[in-house]
């Protein structure tokens, strides 16, 4: 299936080749993240990063919503967990929150580390 990204603002199909490289650059980044021996628990987004980090894997507001509908089940959790998404001023890669989205979302742990450190630098 072809992956996308997003590009001032728009959803673009990734070629087969842009596929390649961007794993290529993916998995760089998970063996540099190794050898430095970075933890992404250990470095919080603030709400900028955050969403540009959601963006970059191409997760909207609405996909987010729609995964925390799954790992929620109580009405007030689902608020709570909503609010919690979009008003926080600070975001922790270990959130439980966070955690329990990861697969609703279909991203895997790593996809989700090497995205994140990559928004640690955003200014």
């Amino acid at each position: 299936m072809p992956e996308h990204k997003i590009v001032n603002g728009k959803k673009v199909t990734m070629t087969a080749d842009q596929e390649a490289t961007r794993k290529a650059e993916s998995d760089a980044i998970q063996a540099t993240l190794k050898a430095a021996k970075l933890d992404p628990t250990k470095h919080p987004l603030n709400s900028f990063q955050f969403f540009t980090f959601l963006e970059q894997l191409g997760l909207g507001e609405a996909k987010v919503d729609a995964a925390i509908d799954t790992v929620e089940s109580d009405q007030n959790e689902r608020i709570t967990a909503r609010c919690r998404f979009r008003h926080a001023t600070s975001y922790r890669r270990d959130h439980p929150l966070l955690v329990s989205l990861v697969a609703p979302l279909g991203k895997t742990p790593a996809q989700i580390d090497t995205e994140w450190m990559a928004a640690v630098n955003l200014k």
